[in-house]
């Protein structure tokens, strides 16, 4: 984009994509003792805090500014910096640690869809069919198949393009991180006295859902359209 504001503006919505994770983190409050999910968050936004904007800061002193822009055409940012670096071995060795990374992005989102999807069904906002389980392996494969048809039909629809699916990862993502403010005002309203050992004020709300939804029109914008028909 033309012009300082719009720079920084579009810069911002590409680096709320740094804070991924947050979203999934929430599937496991169950099974966390009382008082250890802020924890998780304040870990994760430490991590957040010193690890992207080194990398930034790393990339910006190995390379151009137009060598930065190309590379987010092809996505293939860390493993040239690696390569410059370091040489042939580190820009292998990056690219392998990202796809065992996303092999577990993978996995992990099955667990999270299943959880998911079962919390609903128990909560009979979904068909109760989705509750059998498997009697081989106990594991509740109408639900797992399920997701593997939405994925898969995600991907024919596609063609199989990177950029067009990781459109639509990014929709999704700062969606879901939109309406974790939406719930947030909801119980507010609906849900007063519920009693909680944290609440966050109405100008926090606010002003998350403010920065939230300004971070989801910046990447919806910047993306192509078929990313957004893909998402609905």
């Amino acid at each position: 984009p033309d012009g300082a504001a719009l720079g920084l503006y579009f810069g911002y919505a590409s680096a709320l994509l740094g804070i991924s994770g947050f979203e999934s983190s929430a599937n496991y409050v169950e099974q966390q003792k009382p008082g250890v999910f802020p924890k998780t968050l304040r870990n994760m936004w430490l991590a957040v805090t010193f690890i992207n904007p080194l990398t930034s800061f790393l990339a910006q002193c190995l390379m151009t500014v137009d060598e930065i822009g190309a590379q987010a055409e092809s996505g293939a940012l860390l493993s040239l910096m690696g390569q410059i670096a370091g040489g042939k071995w580190l820009e292998v060795w990056i690219i392998i640690d990202a796809a065992l990374v996303l092999t577990g992005a993978v996995l992990s989102s099955f667990v999270g869809f299943t959880g998911l999807v079962h919390r609903m069904t128990m909560d009979r906002c979904l068909p109760q069919v989705l509750l059998k389980t498997n009697q081989l392996r106990g594991t509740r494969h109408y639900i797992i198949m399920s997701f593997w048809t939405l994925t898969a039909c995600l991907v024919l629809f596609t063609g199989g393009n990177v950029v067009i699916m990781g459109g639509v990862y990014t929709i999704a993502f700062l969606s879901v991180m939109c309406l974790f403010v939406v719930g947030n005002a909801l119980l507010k309203l609906r849900r007063s006295t519920l009693p909680t050992p944290l609440r966050a004020s109405w100008k926090t709300v606010l002003v998350a859902f403010v920065m939230m939804l300004a971070g989801l029109l910046g990447n919806i914008l910047s993306r192509d359209a078929l990313a957004l028909q893909a998402f609905f």
